[in-house]
């Protein structure tokens, strides 16, 4: 019984070593400075998560990837189409932290977190 602990520990701890096996990515939607939605996502790594909304007379599908990690700062590639007009962005930021990401009249401030 103590080896097979040990042994889910060992995998455990290197797991955490080598990033998450999805993220939560909390966002918030803002056009104008006025905010349109605040949808959070489910994305394993490499793949997309996705939300389709029609929030306060405002239709978006997003779509957000978290592409790599390496020491606590993450690659986020987002496509954003709102109201018929795509936006694209690529990032790099810091895991559990809130950062705005700029798309002309668009802003997304999002925040990656490791979800197990």
């Amino acid at each position: 019984m103590k080896k097979l602990l040990l042994s889910l520990a060992a995998v455990a701890y290197a797991t955490s070593l080598f990033g998450a096996d999805a993220y939560m990515i909390e966002t918030v939607i803002s056009k104008n400075k006025k905010v349109i939605d605040s949808p959070s996502i489910i994305a394993p790594f490499k793949q997309a998560g996705a939300v389709e909304a029609n929030a306060k007379g405002n239709k978006y599908e997003l779509l957000m990837e978290v592409d790599e990690e390496k020491n606590g700062i993450v690659t986020l590639y987002t496509n954003l189409t709102l109201n018929g007009k795509f936006h694209k962005q690529k990032a790099k930021i810091p895991l559990k932290e809130k950062v705005n990401i700029n798309m002309g009249n668009i802003t997304l401030n999002v925040r990656v977190i490791p979800y197990q």
